[in-house]
Order: C-alpha cells, then sequence, then structure tokens
C-alpha cells in the first residue's frame, strides 16, 4: 500500500517546468527548484533558536539536504535514515498539504488526513490492546514467548504506518508567508482553463 501512495504522489505534476515560468523566486539557488529554494529558506526564518542551533536535524533530511558541518559519522547516519516515503513524494504532500484550499488538492488533501487519522485509530486500538493485557497477565511472558505487556507498549510506539505523512505538520509555515504560485500553476490548481 506505502509503494502505491509513494507512486501516487511522485506522479504529481505540481513541479512540470511550463508551470513556473513566470514564478519570481524570493531567495534563488541554482542548486534546488525555486519554489523549495524559497520555501526551505522561509521555513528555517521560521524556526526558533533551539531549532536553528539543532546540530543533526532532521529537518535537512526532507529536503535531502546533508549540512556540511556535520561530521562525517553523522553524514553516514543521515545517509541510512530512511523515510518509507521518498522525498518527492513527501515534497508532494507536503504541498498538497500548504495549498489544500485550490480545488485540484481538497480530495487529495481529505485522503492525506485519511490515513493519519487510520494510524491515529490503530495507535489507538493497540495502546488499548497493551492495557487490556496489561490488566489481564501484567508483566508475564505474553504468546509466542514475546515479553507479553513490554513487547506490546513496545510495539504501540514504534508500528505506524503513516509516520511520515503525520510528520509533514513539522514542515508547516504560516499561511500569509507561502510563496505565491505563478499563473500558470494557480490556473491549473483551480479548475481554470
Amino acid at each position: 500500500m506505502l509503494s502505491q501512495i509513494n507512486g501516487w504522489l511522485e506522479r504529481m505534476p505540481f513541479f512540470e517546468p511550463e508551470y513556473w515560468t513566470s514564478y519570481q523566486a524570493l531567495f534563488p539557488d541554482i542548486k534546488s527548484q525555486p519554489f523549495w529554494s524559497d520555501y526551505t529558506t522561509l521555513y528555517r526564518e521560521g524556526l526558533n533558536e533551539y531549532e536553528k542551533n539543532k546540530i543533526f536535524d532532521y529537518n535537512y533530511l526532507f529536503f535531502e539536504i546533508i549540512p556540511d558541518e556535520l561530521p562525517d559519522e553523522q553524514k553516514e547516519q543521515f545517509k541510512t535514515l530512511k523515510n518509507k516515503l521518498t522525498a518527492k513524494a513527501m515534497r508532494a504532500a507536503l504541498f498538497i498539504m500548504l495549498y489544500r484550499d485550490f480545488p485540484f488538492f481538497q480530495n487529495s488533501f481529505r485522503i492525506l488526513d485519511t490515513l493519519i487519522e487510520i494510524d491515529n485509530r490503530l495507535a489507538g486500538w493497540r495502546h488499548a490492546h497493551y492495557r487490556m493485557v496489561r490488566r489481564m497477565i501484567g508483566m508475564r511472558v505474553g504468546t509466542g514467548n514475546t515479553s507479553g505487556a513490554g513487547y506490546l507498549e513496545g510495539a504501540a510506539a514504534k508500528n505506524y504506518i503513516f509516520r511520515d505523512i503525520a510528520g509533514l505538520s513539522t514542515f508547516l509555515i504560516e499561511r500569509n508567508k507561502l510563496p505565491r504560485l505563478p499563473k500558470e500553476l494557480i490556473r491549473k490548481l483551480s479548475f481554470a482553463e
């Protein structure tokens, strides 16, 4: 299922060159697409001092940037961290969340929101199951020679299917600071032809 969601998000045609011909970049960067260059800069400007001073910042991972100032062993850790969705799919999902008021994105946003809700409900069930097992057998060995309630407690904390999508709220900025989209793309997203 994750591979289908990943494929669906990667196919979103938001960043085809024909939609960005009139885009005026606020913070031009020749290394990346102009919108993401602007967005990354605006995002970083919105971080508080604690967030800005974190050495090993997962926000860089989302934008596929490994900071040069990291020691080599931390750069290797960055490379081994894997999201379940690709960076391209994550950027598409973030773009949908940012501009969800456009008619083109309303159903896509509902799908993403429903996936997060499914994860939340499964987590609620796992937690209720853990509490029931803890009440019934305490900390004794569980089925299949697991550690019982301890195993369930750990499983409840780490078994999120759509953790990547739920984590996108970390990357949201104030709506009034969102980069203005080019008119070609606005026409496409508004179904106005």
